[in-house]
């Protein structure tokens, strides 16, 4: 009795922690079909893989949870991707496009930046207490969104976030503590997310 009432409570947490079961198919319940996006994988300028992915795998967590979007599987992208070849998402020319056939809207994002410099610039003793021995971390997401649904490929969406945050370290970004860079990119992808929500149901 006590391992089948176990059992009920890991599999009750299990499905409240991750995306709900609607966030899986391509319509609400009421029937209204939901904008089918293609997210490709993050890019980072800075040449981390690790903050790349870490974008990536939330901003599509936050899309299925969320469940207003259709959001292709990762299998299904990378395919595709892999037939094409090495190609850059952001460039003047967006014919690359047209390979995702189905979808509504193409969804690129990339690190543009992440840096962390001294505060204010000026030595500790020139700055309160509380500002003291302090960091200013910058994060930007490059976000571009392609329309998909007329006859030519349109980018609907282009646009730079930024966010900052005051971190208690004087270092540098490499040596910094991934969970500043975990909270601040938190926000960055609230943010965008509800900005991509926005864009794709504005445009049906």
């Amino acid at each position: 009795m006590f391992k089948i009432l176990l059992l009920t409570i890991v599999l009750l947490s299990l499905s409240a922690c991750g995306p709900r079961y609607g966030d899986f198919y391509p319509c609400h319940d009421d029937g209204t079909v939901k904008p089918r996006i293609v997210l490709l994988p993050t890019k980072d300028c800075t040449g981390s893989n690790e903050r790349a992915d870490y974008f990536f795998q939330n901003i599509r967590y936050k899309l299925m949870d969320c469940g207003d979007m259709y959001v292709f599987s990762e299998e299904s992208v990378h395919h595709q991707l892999d037939k094409m070849g090495n190609i850059s998402f952001f460039n003047h020319d967006i014919s690359f496009a047209k390979n995702f056939g189905g979808a509504d809207f193409i969804v690129a994002t990339e690190i543009a930046e992440c840096s962390s410099d001294i505060y204010g610039e000026v030595e500790d003793k020139c700055m309160p207490p509380h500002l003291q021995r302090k960091n200013l971390l910058k994060v930007s997401l490059r976000v571009r969104v392609i329309d998909l649904r007329g006859d030519v490929p349109t980018i609907v969406l282009q646009e730079i976030t930024t966010r900052h945050l005051l971190v208690p370290c004087r270092s540098s970004i490499e040596q910094m503590d991934m969970s500043y860079f975990q909270r601040i990119s938190d926000r960055l992808i609230e943010d965008f997310v509800t900005r991509l929500e926005s864009v794709t149901w504005s445009y049906r």
